[in-house]
């Protein structure tokens, strides 16, 4: 037997602005989005032998539940310079965290106890931030474009089922 719950929920504020043909155009843009799941799960299994004899049982039951949560800013800037060149500019930034839990018992002496050896708790923490910068250029049958781009990149895991943990922090 299964029982799962579900609970999504996302969402999108953006704004794009025309700042006149000379001075470009901006946009930015916010999203959040949320997930969220229960699971519930029974597991009884008794074996038998070939001549239909009880042989066996055994029981285990999970409670799994999650979620996870997203973050997002970013914002673009766009202009022309002269007839033919272009410059563009943006950042962004996201933050990611989630929960992952784990948890299954089985019987021991006819109370239900929860086994270490199954169960598991995940905690994740993850924000990204970013920016770029582009030039272009056209010509009568050539164009080119150069860019840079950098990224940082912060990381937390925590697995508390065997207390251990990283962190990670790099460009």
């Amino acid at each position: 037997r299964s029982r799962d719950q579900w609970d999504n929920v996302s969402g999108n504020l953006n704004l794009r602005h025309n700042l006149g043909e000379k001075n470009g155009e901006l946009s930015a843009d916010l999203d959040y989005a949320r997930y969220w799941n229960s699971t519930d799960q029974l597991f009884n299994t008794r074996r038998f032998d070939s001549e239909n004899v009880l042989t066996g049982t055994d029981y285990l039951r999970g409670d799994i539940g999650g979620f996870l949560n997203l973050y997002s800013a970013k914002a673009d800037y766009s202009v022309p310079l002269g007839k033919s060149g272009k410059l563009e500019a943006g950042v962004k930034s996201s933050l990611v965290k989630t929960d992952n839990d784990l948890k299954y018992f089985i019987l021991q002496n006819g109370e239900e106890v929860l086994d270490d050896r199954q169960s598991n708790h995940f905690l994740y923490d993850e924000n990204i931030n970013a920016g770029y910068l582009n030039w272009s250029r056209e010509w009568k049958k050539w164009n080119m474009q150069v860019g840079l781009r950098g990224e940082q990149t912060v990381a937390d895991g925590n697995q508390v089922t065997t207390d251990s943990s990283f962190h990670r922090n790099y460009f």
